[in-house]
């Protein structure tokens, strides 16, 4: 069976290997949000660091729009 399968992709090799690439960086960036909403929530707000909020919240948004198109 997972011969059967490379061979249809075989002649579409780097367009398979491109699309798991992106699916991997896609996964790996919802990996990011509950880590970085963990880190303002427990150390930015509360330091008052607002500089760093406001970085930190452009790049949930610029990496939610980036996952999302």
């Amino acid at each position: 069976m997972i011969k059967k399968f490379i061979g249809y992709y075989k002649p579409h090799m780097k367009l398979f290997m491109l699309d798991m690439t992106c699916a991997f960086l896609a996964a790996a960036a919802d990996l990011f949000y509950p880590m970085i909403s963990r880190k303002i929530i427990n150390d930015v707000i509360p330091n008052r660091q607002l500089s760093l909020l406001y970085k930190l919240v452009i790049f949930l948004v610029m990496l939610y729009i980036k996952v999302n198109i």
